[in-house]
């Protein structure tokens, strides 16, 4: 019975951080939405699953300090890595859940020129922030990541062979959203748009870059 307690107390305090682990990595390489639902059922079920282990390690404390069956030196041994152990789920789960939100509020955004002549100058600008990705060659893609602060929509200006480029790229952003954008400015000047999260695109070219002229 004794055995059976200090069992199930170290079954309940490392079945959380090693199942809620393995669902945040996945999330990471796959960032499915399901998964995000798992994670958090997973804190919920993590905290109980806890209370369990100090349920069960308390009783198993109490009957054996009692009978000295188990060496209290032991027992304070055991009753220190268990705590240790219930205490990282905590911190696991806090860790998960901010690594979570400042993933998901980053804007990510890409920039690839397929033109005969370099970018240069380039800058994305609008919802309170001014990013510089400089001057891309032909074929060459760049990645900025930032956070929006306020709402607008983000511009993207360059200058190729004397002539500027300007488009909007995302019409509407807003403080703590995050995405994932990846930008190609053809050899016409042709801007594409497409938001890597919904699978929604759009197209501008820069002589009237201030509406995209097509969604698909």
């Amino acid at each position: 019975m004794m055995k059976t307690l200090l069992r199930i107390a170290w079954t309940a305090g490392a079945a959380p951080i090693l199942v809620g682990t393995a669902i945040f990595v996945m999330w990471l390489i796959f960032r499915g939405d399901i998964l995000m639902a798992a994670g958090m059922i997973t804190i919920y079920a993590g905290l109980a699953s806890v209370m369990v282990g100090l349920i069960c390690l308390a009783i198993y404390l109490w009957r054996n300090w009692r009978s000295t069956t188990v060496p209290r030196r032991r027992l304070v041994g055991q009753a220190t890595v268990l705590t240790g152990l219930f205490l990282a789920n905590f911190v696991a789960a806090g860790g998960f859940v901010y690594g979570a939100i400042m993933i998901e509020t980053r804007y990510n955004l890409s920039i690839m020129n397929q033109g005969n002549e370099p970018l240069q100058a380039v800058y994305i600008h609008g919802g309170g922030v001014n990013v510089e990705f400089g001057d891309i060659a032909t074929g060459k893609t760049v990645k900025r990541a930032f956070r929006i602060e306020h709402d607008g929509e983000l511009v993207l200006t360059a200058t190729r062979g004397g002539e500027k480029i300007e488009a909007i790229v995302d019409g509407y952003v807003t403080n703590n959203m995050g995405n994932d954008m990846r930008v190609t400015v053809t050899a016409s000047g042709e801007v594409i748009a497409e938001n890597e999260r919904s699978g929604l695109a759009s197209r501008s070219h820069s002589s009237s870059a201030n509406t995209p002229q097509e969604m698909f």
